[in-house]
């Protein structure tokens, strides 16, 4: 018998030939259960087939085994009696380990530790009872230096369980947010709620009816709350508890196995009984302390045992050390639970390692949808779902997903996903389709939403105690609107996908962190940035932040840190960059390392080094970050940017830098300026006596009054700015000081609110609400001071887009109180000369580098508008004609009014040049009441106003003078000044553009890709002329300016173009950027127009086609045809 059970004694890496028995202690099920059928259909075999098998061992097996054997005889027996496995002294036993706990009491600073309050009342009990529960919840599965700054949060936000019982799931998962295993904390919620119901507050002072009642809490939680709380005698098992008593005992067997477990309840209750002759110590002192030595002394791995209070009783620790041969125990006392323990054991061997399932692997696309204003936005909103209220991660906020998907899904398929989804999300009508043609989409009308991004980020793992989750992550970038889009029909958090139907056997269960279906519909939110980034419900905005672009996931650090992080300086060349990358990615490639916390490490460095090169290996990158630093990164550039020449680069990027150092300025303290002059000039217009000298009317001139106001604004955080400032006025001997608060609750909502610190105090309230196309504006103002002398006033404004595909607005404007009036108004902008809705911005103004016209009047947008002025004694018609020059940065209106006083015009002109926040305008107003000549400039906030009244009644030769000379003065600086310019600019500009041609590694690489399509293009020539099809003859892109002096800008694309004709047919997309994305195809002229002109043949007939940049190009066509033909 003791050779049969000593057979056992084989690890699990070792097998004879596949017929010896695995019977490891270690091994898991399947070991198990493989063994066994081997075992089975062994001695089901017959002799014949057992003759075989013997013939079939070789040599060296036979003395494998006879080495096994004579390993076998020298291991001890391990049969034992029962009684190890019990408890028989406990007084001396729990004496030591009360004194021990005594000294080691205070040694962790635990705050839910606290002396024994069996003498307190029910109220203090209770309380005592409700801190208990929370500890213990938050101690499952996380270490007490964890738990201490929680448990205190959690306690000051809920001090009792009453308090807790009025919170709802969102309070308590943000508090919980961090500590994990969220569903510990809606239990929590959800049993303090029953406990308030049901029992008043007060948890059950019995361990089995608080088991039985009160949901989350088990077995060893009410152990543990009524045996500290309330004194009751019932024993813990945890499992510090649990390996404790396993090397007490010396037992050695599955460690969840029912026998096993009813021994340790069996002797953690004998601990905590009352025993004759005992004083019956606290039973909670008693828990404590066990889960106390089993935690910092009795561990799972390098026991202390020489400072362990029981090691005089401790059944294993005097096995490890005995070398002694027990007797063997009769076979009726001899122990059936415990297994086999393998050659050279320790203390660690107990308890015995428990056979773990192998967790099974799921794909799941976590599709991260993310909205910006633009995208050099630094105001990011993620599109976050509530989970639900069941399953994995039940309850909690997270990214839409499509849950265990097939491995073998395409990535094509996975974007397709992600944008049908994002069709289904939005209320608002995308003015584009939303296809897969490329990563970006094309866009829409100025305020309405376009997908700018769709891309694939990465995989990332993350492993769940039963799950294997793989997480790959969809990137989507929404822009457009002035906030974050509405969200549209209700949808599931689990978005299906395709997947091959899975069997599932009997009894099997539906998987809570796979979707079978569709989820119900559940909350949506979208969340800012900085709620997003500090969370840790997946790995997967780490990723989207870390592995996308340098441009949009930039982090500020110091100078040069990207040549620090790969140990260069400034000066390197492009081979030095490459080969320090290579060399430290094979250090730190997180697959070459075997422990989890290294790789965790090597990942993070990997990444910087990743990032880091992906700048410093981009010739634009590097330059851009040597001048502007990680906050040029951040920023949208041009892709033409990249051809310009280094000096005028570095030029362009010195202006940059200069913005942005102003920019920053700003943000500290903002001033604002302005002055404001009335000039009187009627004395040199009007009609005098004839011996007044013109000196005499110069000196006539003067100031009829003045006004100076300066402001100093302060940004208090990114929502919020104060600002005061002071006003002072010529006749007026004292100052109007005032103090402004600006907030902006959401990218749509904002207020302001204006005190003047000076009789009467009045004071300005305004609320507005913008969405992109709509507003509401609504401002009150009071003098607080004097309320019978100043009447209140009321002020609304509404403006409104009337249609969905249409641009007209209508605007509304209701004044109550001193000078009432309602104004009305509908405005029609039509845009002229633009591409596509992708060459202008949300402000209406052509993008840096967009493609500009030598003339600069070619792009722009004009409007008109319509309306009625309901004024006090005074109605009128007015009417508005303006257009918005975008290239040249100018706009001219013309207005007119008709009311009872008769008929005014309104002539006005404005130049601006944003990039140094410098503007100039003027303005004429003529009618019955006089000329009025207005002159403003503003240079960086500081503003000059100079109405000049040049008459008090209208003249016919003043009024023809100052319309008809400014407007002269005017064309004649656009003649002789703007255009020589504009012209000298072009043509260097495309001098430089020919010379960064032929010098360009792009074009090089173009020639390649059209030798590669040489062969394709010629089959499909031949196949097309044996038909009489769609034959390219010649094909060139490149610049339409064909002026003296400018170089010639096209290089032949007949090549690629031949080898894109598919059944006699040829359509490229309109755009710029589709053509660019075609093999053979690369941008010749940056920021200049171009055009594709084609000769082609079809049927035989010669065709011609010269096809401008922003149209598809289709071929044939009928209009192509060259007459004669």
């Amino acid at each position: 018998m003791s050779k049969r059970r000593a057979s056992r004694l084989r690890s699990e890496d070792q097998w004879n030939n596949g017929e010896t028995v695995l019977l490891s202690s270690n091994s898991d099920s399947d070991d198990w259960e493989n063994a066994s059928n081997k075992a089975k259909r062994s001695r089901k075999s017959g002799a014949k087939n057992s003759t075989v098998r013997k013939k079939r061992k070789t040599e060296p097996q036979i003395r494998e085994s006879a080495q096994h054997c004579e390993e076998v005889l020298e291991v001890k027996d391990s049969r034992h009696p029962k009684s190890r496995h019990s408890i028989r002294s406990v007084g001396p036993l729990r004496t030591a380990l009360l004194q021990w706990f005594a000294s080691v009491y205070n040694s962790r600073g635990m705050p839910w530790r606290k002396p024994s309050g069996l003498g307190q009342g029910l109220e203090e009990r209770s309380q005592r009872a409700y801190e208990v529960w929370v500890s213990e919840v938050m101690l499952q599965q996380t270490q007490v230096a964890t738990v201490i700054p929680y448990y205190n949060r959690w306690m000051e936000t809920f001090p009792t369980l009453k308090e807790l019982a009025k919170a709802n799931v969102d309070q308590v998962n943000a508090l919980w947010k961090g500590l994990g295993y969220y569903s510990r904390a809606s239990r929590l919620l959800e049993g303090a709620k029953k406990v308030v119901k049901d029992y008043d507050g007060r948890l059950p002072d019995n361990a089995k009816a608080m088991q039985a009642t009160i949901p989350g809490i088990g077995r060893y939680s009410a152990g543990a709350i009524c045996s500290i709380a309330y004194g009751e005698r019932v024993p813990v098992l945890d499992g510090n508890v649990h390996r404790l008593l396993s090397r007490l005992l010396a037992i050695h067997a599955p460690p969840k196995a029912k026998a096993t477990l009813d021994i340790l309840w069996g002797a953690a209750s004998i601990m905590v009984q009352e025993d004759e002759g005992d004083e019956a110590p606290d039973p909670g002192d008693i828990n404590q302390a066990m889960i106390e030595l089993g935690s910092t002394v009795c561990r799972v791995r390098e026991p202390l045992c020489d400072a362990c209070p029981l090691q005089p009783w401790c059944s294993a620790y005097s096995l490890a050390r005995s070398k002694e041969t027990l007797p063997l125990p009769d076979i009726e006392d001899s122990c059936g639970v415990c297994e086999p323990m393998i050659p050279g054991w320790d203390i660690t061997a107990f308890p015995m390692k428990a056979d773990r399932k192998k967790a099974r692997e799921e794909l799941d696309i976590i599709n991260i949808i993310e909205w910006r204003y633009d995208k050099a936005s630094h105001q990011r909103f993620f599109l976050l779902v509530r989970r639900p209220e069941t399953g994995l991660l039940a309850g909690l906020y997270d990214f839409t997903a499509s849950v265990n998907v097939t491995k073998s899904i395409s990535d094509q398929a996975v974007k397709a996903a992600s944008l049908k989804l994002i069709g289904e999300t939005f209320e608002q009508t995308f003015h584009d389709p939303i296809c897969l043609s490329s990563t970006r989409v094309c866009g829409s009308d100025v305020g309405k939403l376009r997908v700018a991004r769709v891309s694939i980020v990465g995989d990332v793992s993350h492993v769940f105690s039963h799950i294997k989750k793989t997480y790959r992550v969809v990137w989507a970038l929404v822009t457009g609107g002035d906030g974050p889009p509405e969200l549209g029909k209700d949808f599931g958090l689990d978005q299906p996908l395709k997947r091959p139907p899975q069997h599932q056997g009997k009894g099997s269960a539906s998987n809570p962190g796979s979707s079978q279906g569709v989820s119900p519909p559940t909350e949506r939110t979208w969340t800012p940035m900085n709620e997003v980034a500090g969370t840790k419900l997946y790995p997967c905005l780490h990723v989207e932040l870390q592995m996308s672009s340098p441009k949009e996931a930039a982090e500020h650090h110091g100078d040069g840190y990207l040549y620090h992080v790969l140990n260069l300086n400034k000066g390197a060349s492009q081979n030095e960059v490459h080969e320090r990358y290579r060399t430290l990615s094979l250090i730190f490639h997180p697959d070459k390392q075997q422990d989890e916390q290294a790789k965790e490490v090597a990942t993070r460095n990997f990444l910087r080094i990743q990032k880091a090169y992906q700048v410093l290996s981009d010739s634009f990158l590097r330059e851009v970050y040597d001048q502007l630093g990680d906050e040029g990164l951040s920023l949208k550039w041009p892709e033409g940017l990249r051809s310009k020449a280094l000096e005028e680069l570095r030029k362009d990027l010195s202006n940059v830098r200069g913005e942005l150092r102003r920019n920053r300025q700003s943000e500290i303290l903002l001033p604002k300026g302005n002055l404001h002059c009335i000039v009187n000039a009627t004395p040199l217009f009007q009609n005098m006596r004839a011996r007044d000298s013109i000196l005499d009317r110069i000196t006539g001139v003067g100031f009829a009054s003045y006004s100076l106001r300066h402001d100093i604004q302060k940004r208090v955080n990114e929502k919020t700015a104060i600002s005061f400032g002071v006003l002072v006025r010529n006749r007026v001997h004292r100052l109007d000081i005032s103090g402004t608060i600006q907030h902006q609750f959401s990218p749509r909502l904002s207020s302001l609110a204006v005190v003047h610190f000076g009789f009467p105090f009045q004071t300005r309230l305004e609320g507005s609400y913008q969405d992109g196309t709509n507003s509401l504006n609504i401002k009150a103002v009071a003098a607080l001071g004097a309320l019978l002398l100043f009447a209140p006033a009321l002020n609304i404004g509404l403006n409104r887009k009337l249609f969905r595909r249409r641009n007209e607005q209508a605007s509304v404007d209701i004044h109550v109180g001193h000078q009432p009036h309602v104004k009305l108004r509908l405005t029609t902008p039509t845009p002229f000369g633009l591409k596509s809705d992708d060459s202008r911005n949300n402000n209406g103004e052509a993008p840096a580098g967009a493609s500009a016209s030598l003339s600069g009047l070619e792009t722009g947008i004009t409007f008109t508008s319509y309306g009625l002025d309901l004024e006090q004694g005074d109605p009128k018609l007015v009417g508005e004609f303006g257009v918005n020059l975008l290239e040249l940065g100018t706009t001219l209106k013309a207005g007119l009014s008709l009311g009872l006083t008769g008929v005014n015009w309104v002539l006005s002109a404005m130049w601006s040049l944003p990039s140094k926040s410098a503007e100039i305008s003027a303005t004429t107003t003529l009618g019955g009441a006089g000329i009025i000549f207005v002159l403003e400039a503003s240079r960086l906030e500081q503003r000059l106003t100079l109405p000049i009244v040049l008459s008090t009644e209208y003249n016919g030769p003043l009024a023809l003078c100052t319309t008809v000379l400014p407007s002269v003065v005017g064309i004649v600086i656009y003649r002789f000044v703007v255009l020589p310019r504009r012209r000298s600019q072009r043509i260097a500009h495309l001098h430089s553009a020919r010379k960064a041609l032929e010098e360009s590694e792009e074009r090089r690489e173009r020639n390649a890709v059209e030798n590669l399509l040489k062969d394709l293009a010629r089959r499909h020539n031949q196949l097309e002329k044996s038909k009489q099809g769609l034959v390219i003859l010649e094909a060139n892109y490149g610049s339409t300016e064909k002026d003296e002096g400018t170089p010639d800008l096209t290089f032949d694309v007949t090549i690629p173009l031949q080898a894109l004709v598919r059944n006699s047919q040829l359509y490229i997309p309109g755009g710029e950027e589709a053509k660019l994305s075609i093999q053979g195809f690369f941008d010749p002229a940056p920021f200049v127009p171009k055009a594709l002109r084609i000769r082609y043949l079809f049927r035989e007939q010669m065709h011609y086609a010269e096809i401008p940049d922003f149209l598809p190009a289709v071929l044939p066509l009928l209009e192509h045809r060259v007459d004669g033909q």
